[in-house]
């Protein structure tokens, strides 16, 4: 610690330190004064910390930004939540706040993410004419809930056309639960809703599965993902692993030709 000096005489004068007074000058006039949006021409950098630091589905996380390279004034931190069916990915605006600027050109914000679903998070920075695309920035990225437990199973590894499979999941903290049937080698295509099951408020679904008298027999991927509405207007997804069942062709028994009878 630095000792104050107590004597009156042993301070010096405002008068005789010129370059302090420049410097509050400097301080003030930036502080007081807005800075023009189409100021911001470079890049922005954002560090992230997260708490707690293994955040777990369900927790209220918080997101910690710190960011260089934004002018003062008018910076908007927002935090996205990422998912991909396999063939499109989607983002989901979870939080925003506005960034706050010190008299020490220190930016920072903290945004704060209740219930928080599992999944993979990124912070999107905006500042002036810095607007990176819709989504989590490079080198902000952070899981929640880095050993997912959620499942969903089948009642059976095979139908036959038109018959039934019992279909039940858990860990879905959203209203609904969509599936989608499509055969294998397909499951690269985008995710196409066929229905929806409805959540319970443990988290739990399940559905009587149909498989309809037009699905293609063989090999047969069914997939599901967890609605989950997001504060913004954005609807975020939790997508669970591939069930393969085979679906088997209706066989048809024709009885056998009936032998005209033998003369007598």
């Amino acid at each position: 610690m630095i000792d104050r000096p107590t004597s009156r005489r042993a301070r010096p004068h405002l008068s005789r330190a010129p370059g302090l007074v420049g410097l509050m000058l400097i301080i003030a006039s930036l502080a007081g004064t807005p800075t023009p949006a189409g100021a911001q021409a470079r890049y922005a950098q954002v560090d992230v910390h997260v708490r707690p630091s293994d955040p777990q589905p369900g927790d209220t996380v918080t997101v910690e930004t710190r960011i260089s390279g934004c002018v003062p004034g008018g910076t908007t931190v927002e935090v996205y939540l990422t998912t991909s069916d396999g063939a499109s990915g989607s983002d989901a605006l979870m939080g925003r706040a506005d960034a706050i600027t010190t008299l020490l050109f220190r930016t920072k914000a903290s945004v704060s993410l209740p219930n928080a679903p599992e999944g993979w998070y990124g912070v999107r920075v905006v500042c002036g004419q810095f607007r990176p695309a819709r989504g989590p920035m490079a080198n902000t990225i952070f899981a929640v809930g880095a050993n997912p437990t959620k499942e969903a199973t089948l009642s059976g590894n095979e139908v036959t056309r038109g018959g039934t499979l019992r279909f039940t999941g858990d860990g879905c903290p959203g209203t609904a639960v969509e599936f989608d049937l499509t055969p294998t080698g397909l499951h690269a295509a985008p995710f196409r809703a066929e229905g929806l099951i409805p959540v319970a408020p443990d988290g739990t679904w399940g559905t009587d599965l149909l498989f309809a008298d037009n699905t293609s027999p063989g090999p047969t991927e069914v997939r599901a993902r967890c609605l989950i509405p997001a504060k913004f207007g954005d609807t975020a997804y939790i997508y669970y692993g591939l069930r393969r069942v085979i679906v088997n062709p209706v066989i048809t028994t024709v009885p056998p030709a009936s032998l005209p009878p033998t003369p007598g």
